[in-house]
């Protein structure tokens, strides 16, 4: 697959005859919840195969991007400094990278997708990018159509990023993009005062930065100190008759409600990995899991349309002995309370201490990840755009 880059711009937000919006500020402050995520670009392809109509061009996509971009700003600025010196948004509609690509081959010589190198060329270089978020269109010999948005981490989660997109589905078809909220947490965002130690958030969620502690070197020295191995990538397909008897399994004898699949299918590999491992029974094991906060945090509640990181930690610990030796309805339990208990909000306040302080995200080399389709993904409006 050869993938020739036919142009390469900035797109900036469209205004109309009004002009840009007054602000009460220029800037957008970064909250603790912002500032403890990676500080790079996270990356989805979104693929699109025309079948009665035809893909909308080029422009027509570029356009609607510079009209969502009048709505959603932030994608629009640059990272700088606020007026305390701390890192934040920059509003200055600069505007986004929007590469435009052609393929030499049919969309059906790379289907069904499997992770390999030459996906990597559907991706717009972030090589020395300023940009908060990098866009890459790139058309297929038959018409298809393959559209790329890195976009960086601490500007949004992936929930902000789908509205994004789905804001941008509706400028390119001529639908009002709705309004959004992106500023209002960062104010109610404060540390517990008086502060105490409630919770172990030392060495589980935050560690305590050295003067090297960049993203670069640390990287460096997780290679350097792996001895040399070679990262796989390995895809697992769950049967969905495998998927019931685990759900089966994972139902609790004293709840009548039913375990989700995302939480049965963590309780399962969680288990699956330790034993692998061969660890001493009582080592201490922990499962770091991601969790959507927007509806579980209620001092502060999250604001509706926030499309800023809302991402909380759920942790739960046990020993190797006790997650191999109890039932999977019983991890999946230990799962469920400390999801449950993610958005409250001493655990929320503490976080923020630890972060006011100077701590940062602890970060492991061993991560493994489950995915299941976002229903936001799936309504992200392209397919309404053919």
């Amino acid at each position: 697959m050869k993938i020739t880059v036919q142009s390469s711009k900035a797109v900036k937000p469209t205004y109309g005859d009004g002009g840009a919006p007054s602000v009460a500020a220029d800037t957008i402050k970064l909250t603790v919840l912002d500032k403890v995520n990676f500080d790079q670009y996270i990356s989805t392809l979104y693929f699109f195969s025309p079948q009665a109509a035809k893909a909308p061009p080029n422009v027509i996509l570029e356009q609607g991007l510079s009209k969502t971009l009048a709505v959603h700003r932030e994608w629009a600025g640059r990272f700088g400094l606020d007026a305390n010196g701390d890192r934040a948004i920059l509003l200055n509609d600069e505007g986004v990278r929007f590469v435009e690509a052609t393929a030499d081959v049919t969309l059906s010589t790379i289907m069904p997708v499997e992770p390999m190198p030459e996906l990597l060329k559907l991706y717009p270089s972030n090589n020395g990018a300023d940009e908060l978020v990098l866009v890459q269109v790139t058309r297929f010999a038959c018409g298809s159509l393959v559209v790329s948005i890195a976009g960086n981490h601490l500007v949004s989660d992936g929930y902000g990023r789908c509205s994004f997109m789905m804001a941008w589905s509706n400028a390119t078809r001529c639908v009002a993009v709705p309004p959004h909220d992106r500023t209002s947490l960062s104010i109610v965002l404060t540390p517990r005062n008086p502060a105490r130690i409630e919770f172990e958030h030392r060495g589980i969620e935050f560690k305590q930065p050295r003067c090297s502690d960049t993203l670069d070197n640390m990287e460096e020295h997780a290679s350097a100190s792996g001895g040399g191995d070679k990262v796989i990538v390995h895809r697992v397909h769950f049967s969905a008759e495998m998927v019931s008897k685990l759900k089966a399994l994972a139902l609790s004898p004293s709840s009548p409600r039913s375990c989700s699949t995302v939480k049965c299918m963590v309780s399962h590999l969680w288990r699956c990995i330790s034993k692998a491992r061969g660890l001493d029974r009582e080592t201490p094991t922990t499962l770091k899991i991601a969790v959507n906060g927007r509806r579980r945090m209620r001092h502060p509640e999250v604001p509706e349309g926030y499309t800023g990181n809302v991402v909380l930690w759920a942790c739960p610990t046990t020993t190797v002995g006790e997650l191999l030796a109890k039932p999977l309805w019983h991890v999946a339990e230990l799962v469920s309370r400390e999801v449950a208990t993610s958005g409250r909000s001493s655990t929320l306040r503490a976080r923020v201490w630890w972060r006011k302080k100077g701590w940062c995200q602890r970060r492991t080399r061993q991560r493994w990840y489950i995915a299941r389709t976002s229903r936001c993904t799936a309504r992200s409006g392209f397919r309404s755009m053919m």
